[in-house]
């Protein structure tokens, strides 16, 4: 079974810690969830071995420090208390010390500054797990500190189908379409992505010529299942839904926002569901993904 979308955070986090390349700053972000407990959680009791169930189990204040900007403005005072308390060495020498900044977006401008300072070193054995729902809004200094790891809502059914051939099996209960031909369609379009990773010049005169409108939303869909194995490759995730790993390991490092197509998709959904006007809908999603691949 394939690794389900909402739980790629789980497979980067372990890679991390069984391959030893564990960061100190790490950055939380969604644009479809507010509350990364199970994130942090899960990441607590992986790299203490502890068996917390929620948050209220934890005793804050020695080994754990949360400073939470859910519902106020992060101040500097706070931080400054907390950065001295993790400059001591843990009790436990198995054990990291681990500060949990909810909401980051939500400092103040005199508290990031004295955390940018931070994390440029945070003191050894130490790790820094920061949380935003509006990523947009967090300081480009901070994004660039930390390792990022955005968090997928609950797969949609589309997501759980495992192979093209399943994914047929999804919209031939919708429509009536040779079977032979569109599987050969979805393996261009696979392909077509695959290949747009050097050069997306064929990609987008297949989306201007060969789009079919019919077969939109299906096209897209399945559009979506490429770049989310994609984006789960570029996380050294390996359980892959369409593309097979070995094909994608001998591509040099891919510098494409992975996230941001996923998204562009699913506005030209969105429109196409809400604006009849399919030819208008198109041309902006290509002008979309046009500046994403630059």
């Amino acid at each position: 079974m394939a690794l389900k979308i909402k739980d790629i955070y789980k497979k980067i986090i372990n890679n991390a810690i069984n391959y030893q390349k564990l960061n100190q700053v790490y950055l939380f972000s969604s644009d479809t969830i507010n509350d990364f407990d199970e994130c942090l959680l899960f990441f607590i009791n992986q790299i203490n071995k502890e068996n917390f169930y929620t948050l209220g189990d934890i005793d804050f204040g020695s080994l754990y420090f949360l400073i939470n900007g859910e519902d106020k403005n992060i101040a500097k005072e706070d931080l400054v208390k907390i950065q001295s308390e993790l400059e001591i060495a843990p009790l436990e020498n198995n054990k990291r010390k681990i500060l949990i900044i909810k909401n980051i977006e939500n400092g103040t401008e005199k508290s990031l500054s004295s955390l940018l300072k931070f994390l440029e070193e945070p003191p050894k054995n130490t790790i820094i797990l920061m949380t935003s729902a509006n990523k947009k809004d967090v300081l480009k200094t901070i994004k660039s500190r930390a390792f990022n790891i955005d968090i997928f809502a609950e797969d949609s059914e589309l997501l759980k189908q495992v192979d093209v051939d399943n994914f047929i099996d999804l919209y031939q209960n919708e429509h009536i379409f040779e079977t032979t031909k569109l599987k050969k369609e979805l393996y261009e379009i696979k392909n077509l992505i695959f290949e747009s990773l050097k050069n997306p010049k064929d990609l987008f005169s297949y989306l201007i010529l060969d789009f079919e409108e019919e077969k939109a939303k299906m096209y897209l869909n399945f559009m979506k299942l490429c770049f989310h194995d994609l984006y789960k490759f570029k996380n050294g995730v390996s359980d892959l839904n369409i593309y097979d790993f070995k094909e994608l390991k001998n591509i040099s490092k891919i510098s494409l926002d992975f996230k941001k197509v996923i998204e562009s998709i699913d506005l030209f959904l969105k429109n196409i569901s809400f604006n009849g006007n399919f030819e208008l809908n198109r041309t902006n999603f290509l002008t979309i993904l046009g500046e994403i691949y630059g």
